[in-house]
């Protein structure tokens, strides 16, 4: 059964975006708009390496230019090497999800867990995946366990808030908001604010 979007007035609210696994982490965050799983078409660009540039640093040079095909290829490399195993699984699976290959990104994004199960991004991700399937409840297995390994990435409350909206428990995507709000950057706190007082106008006109 597909997920079930909760109509606001204006716009919708997004998911936070994928976060890649990095030497230094990244988190991507997305404005609200209509629900998008995957990021944006890149531009390529030719990258020269150095000959000392590791396979993995070098997937990620790759994926930065936009060249997916030959980041993939070179994540592949890592893993033959067993250089960041789990971090190349985790990024190997959003670039299936840019090549709009679902079954290989939560192949991908398993065999990450399977090499490091308390691998946050990986966890972050998969919710994110079975999210946008429909398959509400492994995405909030998925996005509790990572709020169990990492309590500080915003994101994932923010996520887990929108999946119990499209589940109907009201209460519990206000609780998971006002923990997003307590972490979350200026800007994105006055965001949360907004989907709050929807959420809450939707409480009282149930009890009306």
């Amino acid at each position: 059964m597909p997920a079930r979007i909760i109509q606001f007035p204006g716009q919708s609210p997004n998911k936070h975006g994928f976060r890649k696994a990095r030497r230094k982490k990244r988190v991507n965050l997305e404005d609200f708009g209509q629900l998008n799983m995957f990021n944006t078409a890149r531009e390529a660009r030719i990258i020269a390496f150095d000959d000392e540039v590791k396979p993995f640093e070098k997937a990620m040079m790759l994926e930065e230019a936009g060249d997916i095909k030959e980041a993939l290829r070179y994540y592949e490399k890592a893993l033959k090497i067993a250089q960041h195993t789990a971090d190349a699984y985790c990024n190997m699976g959003i670039l299936s999800t840019e090549l709009e290959k679902t079954r290989e990104a939560l192949n991908y994004f398993t065999l990450a867990l399977a090499d490091q199960p308390r691998h946050l991004e990986a966890h972050y991700n998969i919710a994110n995946l079975y999210a946008d399937l429909g398959n509400l409840d492994l995405a909030r297995l998925h996005y509790e366990m990572a709020i169990q390994i990492e309590p500080s990435f915003a994101s994932t409350y923010y996520n887990l808030a929108l999946l119990f909206m499209d589940m109907g428990d009201m209460n519990a995507a206000e609780q998971r908001l006002m923990e997003f709000r307590s972490i979350a950057d200026t800007e994105d706190k006055v965001r949360a604010g907004e989907l709050l007082e929807e959420i809450r106008k939707l409480n009282i006109g149930n009890y009306e």
